[in-house]
């Protein structure tokens, strides 16, 4: 368990800018979120940016960039002991492979999983539910987070040796996926 909180922590000093950009984009999606559901209750924004909301709240929206970046927290924090190759810095350490696994996935787990469920439970509480009443269906969307857009990450990170193999692998999957989809 000592091993797993030094990786953990050191992850944590490492990718600090990361997580700050996570969390930041976090706060603007509970920050846009009430406009996207009703533009008029805008009030925190000049009266001049609702309409131009309206017309850029794709744009404005900062759910396709919370997911990038959670797609560069996963790939960096993979990468910074990468599988592949014969120059992996923990192989000349004593960690075991699964102290390793397990140090990785409780740092996603804090800075991206409890981050982003305590972000649904803030705007749950903005629109004027309870959250401890929809924890079961909180966790369902999560579970349907880290399963669809987490794992898959983390999966084909972990089978390249550096980032631009790692987005382009990625990258070349989603548009697979899409187009495969479509047909």
């Amino acid at each position: 368990m000592k091993q797993i909180l030094h990786i953990f922590a050191k992850d944590t000093r490492r990718f600090w800018r990361e997580i700050s950009l996570s969390i930041a984009l976090l706060a603007a999606l509970v920050w846009f979120s009430p406009g996207i559901w009703n533009p008029v209750r805008l009030t925190r924004i000049s009266p001049g940016s609702v309409t131009r909301f309206r017309y850029i709240g794709f744009a404005v929206n900062p759910t396709i960039l919370l997911v990038l970046s959670w797609w560069l927290l996963i790939s960096r924090i993979v990468l910074d002991e990468p599988l592949v190759g014969n120059r992996q810095f923990w192989l000349t350490r004593p960690y075991e492979w699964k102290k390793l696994l397990a140090a990785k996935t409780l740092f996603l787990i804090c800075w991206i999983a409890v981050s982003y469920l305590l972000t649904e439970m803030l705007l749950l509480t903005e629109v004027g539910f309870n959250p401890m009443e929809h924890v079961p269906g909180l966790l369902a969307v999560l579970l349907f987070v880290i399963a669809v857009l987490l794992l898959p990450v983390f999966a084909l990170t972990s089978l390249t040796s550096n980032f631009i193999q790692a987005a382009l692998t990625v990258l070349g999957t989603m548009a697979l996926v899409s187009w495969y989809a479509g047909t």
